[in-house]
């Protein structure tokens, strides 16, 4: 009997193991923590910020003296050359003061020629004593008087032709005109800005940064 029995054990003992080992617990895995660190943009990362490049140098450019404008010679947005016309003004107040300056220069003129031949008459007579010291002396000194004043009045006449030239406005330089500022028949006044020249030359550049990005640039 028991050399039957034992064949038909054996396969059941073979069952009976491998159900136990299907039974056993999975192995535990440990897990470490890490740490993990957000990238940050690169500080040579290209940025964009919004500017302008504009000429270093931009004169205001005003008549010398006032008047009404009856020429606008250029607009904004013109490239000029140095001494260019840009506009002109009214030319009949100032051409009216150098004509009288001119008469006015004439009659000094004149004035001095008769003072001078009157001192030069007594001077002739004192030499002759026929006239007292005192009497050559008041001749001499309207001579002299006529003499400062038409040097005065030579010196107006320069001023008024001065103001005739100064009746068209000129560019300094080249350049550009940024903005313009009259209309023709508007009155302006000695020194009110007419035009902005953009003057040929040197640029720089005009950059809008916000403020926490002012750490991140230098001059240079």
């Amino acid at each position: 009997m028991l050399r039957h029995a034992l064949p038909r054990a054996v396969p059941v003992c073979l069952v009976f193991l491998l159900s136990a080992c299907g039974h056993e617990e999975p192995a535990q895995i440990s897990i470490s923590p890490a740490m993990v660190e957000q990238p940050q943009p690169s500080a040579l990362a290209s940025q964009s910020y919004p500017g302008e490049v504009r000429a270093r140098f931009d004169p205001q450019l005003a008549f010398r003296i006032g008047g009404k404008v009856t020429r606008r010679l250029v607009d904004e947005g013109e490239r000029v050359k140095a001494n260019q016309p840009l506009a002109e003004l009214d030319p009949q107040d100032v051409r009216l003061q150098l004509e009288a300056t001119r008469a006015q220069v004439a009659a000094g003129q004149a004035n001095l020629n008769l003072v001078r031949a009157e001192r030069d008459r007594y001077k002739t007579l004192l030499d002759r004593q026929m006239v007292s010291r005192s009497q050559f002396d008041n001749a001499e000194n309207l001579y002299r008087s006529g003499e400062a004043r038409l040097q005065q009045l030579k010196a107006e006449q320069d001023v008024a032709s001065n103001q005739a030239s100064y009746a068209v406005l000129r560019a300094p330089q080249d350049g550009v005109i940024a903005q313009r500022q009259v209309e023709v028949g508007q009155v302006v006044a000695a020194g009110q800005t007419v035009f902005t020249l953009a003057a040929d030359g040197e640029r720089e550049v005009l950059i809008s940064l916000p403020e926490q990005a002012f750490g991140r640039f230098k001059i240079g």
